[in-house]
């Protein structure tokens, strides 16, 4: 019942201009360049790619992140370009709140798979 009720909220601040939109097009720019770096040029995979994402929650509907995708290069690991984000300081209420429910989401998840 909660997922009935949730996609439209999702869906309504998605809209553009809800400022939502725009955060979320930021990020799918990032995504969209990580999977550039795992796929290559020539579409082959090419191997690992370790990732990062650090949520904290500020308060119960107020969250933030920073994210990365790096690579190994020349025994160094390097950000790979346009894939870091951090949260946007003047994000709306509604990115904080999306934002927080990814934490809790992070958090259950990797508890589930750790004690699983």
């Amino acid at each position: 019942m909660k997922a009935v009720l949730l996609l439209p909220l999702m869906l309504a601040l998605c809209l553009p201009g809800t400022g939502v939109a725009d955060v979320l097009a930021v990020r799918g720019v990032a995504l969209a360049h990580a999977c550039a770096a795992c796929h290559g040029p020539d579409g082959q995979s090419q191997g690992a790619i370790p990732l990062n994402t650090c949520y904290s929650l500020v308060a119960p509907d107020y969250g933030i992140s920073i994210a990365g995708v790096y690579r190994v290069v020349d025994d160094n690991i390097t950000a790979v370009a346009g894939s870091e984000g951090v949260s946007p300081l003047d994000a709306p209420d509604e990115i904080r709140s999306l934002e927080a429910a990814y934490a809790r989401s992070w958090y259950s998840n990797i508890t589930a798979d750790v004690f699983a």
